[in-house]
């Protein structure tokens, strides 16, 4: 059963949270707010619930038949919210509504809104639902508030890196990879926050000695997430990341170049990386679904949803599974690995 209003966070009352690096992704409620509710309950002459969301992606969240604020709903008793560096994208039926204060900045809404820095771009997420960081070349990279005292600053010494907070410019918070925030990822020489929940890192800019550019998902190493990204766009495909020979074309000359460069990034750990057998075999995905997998990204017939479906489940399979359990998935269709 959903819930009536805010299917991720309810925000009522006199509260004022501070949300950071958060994901609300596929959440569903019956009245407004699929994602995010805030503003209803109590109020006093002084105050009203608020809310506060730093480097948030809020994406694929419904909310219910005639009903508004697919990602987020604010109104009902004059409370405010204020949004910085996040992303909204593709909430049903629309990203943003209600009638409160909002003061959104530096962020990707899909639409369009008001407000300095936004921008109303695809974000270019690796791999939606399942995988929302960004692919190379996305606009919403190095496209946060140039002022890094808007991000929290990591109190906790989340990333383990000695460095706690203890001024208010110390070390920001961390992304959900807990890689460091505000890095050069679009390699101009200039240093900015990106948009959304994780931070993307440019190839040449870990820093690397050379470029690699067969690291799309900008993790610093070339690995199955990799080759995933590479099969899910086979074919004609001008301009994508994967097309590492600019030939307008992802094929058999880019998946090449990826195999050859498997493994850590030069400006990463030397670490071991597994390889796509390993992987396989830790997730209990067979040989036979792979090559169904990698038999439809080749399809040319097999159309957009039925490739996006496949491309979700053996995702899902790969990086949210054991071979003792399975957390649910938001993949649009059925899952054609079951037999």
């Amino acid at each position: 059963m959903f819930p009536t209003i805010g299917g991720g966070l309810a925000n009522s009352n006199l509260a004022d949270p501070i949300l950071t690096n958060c994901l609300f992704v596929g959440n569903v409620a019956t009245g407004n707010g699929g994602g995010i509710f805030t503003g209803a309950g109590a109020c006093t002459l002084e105050a009203c619930a608020r809310i506060t969301l730093i480097n948030c992606t809020v994406a694929f969240n419904t909310a219910g038949p005639n009903s508004s604020g697919g990602g987020l709903y604010a109104g009902g008793n004059g409370g405010s919210v204020i949004v910085d560096n996040s992303i909204f994208w593709d909430n049903i039926p629309n990203q943003i509504d209600g009638i409160d204060v909002f003061d959104i900045n530096y962020s990707d809404v899909q639409g369009g809104w008001p407000g300095t820095g936004n921008i109303n771009v695809n974000p270019l997420f690796v791999g939606a639902p399942d995988d929302l960081r960004l692919l190379q070349g996305s606009e919403a990279i190095d496209a946060g508030n140039p002022d890094e005292l808007v991000i929290p600053c990591d109190f906790f010494d989340l990333d383990i890196d000695g460095f706690a907070c203890l001024f208010p410019d110390d070390e920001p918070t961390p992304d959900l990879d807990l890689i460091n925030r505000v890095l050069d990822g679009d390699d101009d020489g200039e240093a900015i926050v990106d948009m959304g929940s994780y931070e993307f890192i440019h190839p040449n800019v870990c820093p690397c000695p050379d470029a690699c550019p067969a690291d799309l998902n900008g993790d610093c190493v070339v690995g199955v997430k990799d080759l995933l990204i590479l099969l899910g766009n086979w074919g004609p495909n001008p301009g994508h990341p994967a097309d590492f020979d600019d030939d307008g074309s992802v094929g058999v000359k880019d998946l090449l170049l990826l195999l050859g460069t498997w493994g850590p990034c030069p400006c990463a750990a030397q670490t071991a990386v597994p390889s796509l057998e390993q992987v396989l075999e830790d997730a209990c995905v067979s040989d036979e679904n792979w090559n169904k997998f990698v038999d439809k990204m080749m399809d040319p017939n097999a159309s957009q949803e039925e490739k996006d479906n496949y491309y979700c489940w053996m995702d899902h399979h790969l990086f949210d599974c054991t071979c003792l359990t399975c957390i649910g998935s938001l993949c649009p269709g059925p899952d054609p690995y079951i037999p």
